[in-house]
């Protein structure tokens, strides 16, 4: 699953985690033990920390991590060297993949 990183000047400020998405092969294809059922219209998004804030504590670089993008506020989407990102709370991580 090594892609090459997005290559990025700086690092969120916070609380905040830079997620880059997994494209939908990506996130079938994965194999974590966790099995979400595709035809359901809640699933969650999965996606590799890239980058975490100075003030998160549990989140680390290269996590694969399942997120609730609608959790609270303040996600915000954007584009890194055409790959899809998302900047969010860490408090939005609702489980870390093994």
């Amino acid at each position: 699953m090594s892609k090459p990183k997005p290559t990025i000047q700086g690092y969120p400020a916070g609380n905040l985690v830079l997620i880059r998405k997994f494209t939908k092969q990506e996130y079938m294809t994965l194999k974590s033990g966790v099995i979400v059922d595709e035809n359901s219209d809640k699933q969650p998004d999965k996606g590799e920390v890239l980058l975490v804030g100075d003030e998160v504590k549990k989140a680390k670089t290269g996590n694969v991590v399942l997120f609730n993008q609608s959790y609270g506020s303040g996600a915000y989407d954007l584009r890194i060297n055409g790959e899809e990102c998302v900047i969010l709370k860490e408090e939005a991580i609702m489980f870390y993949l093994i």
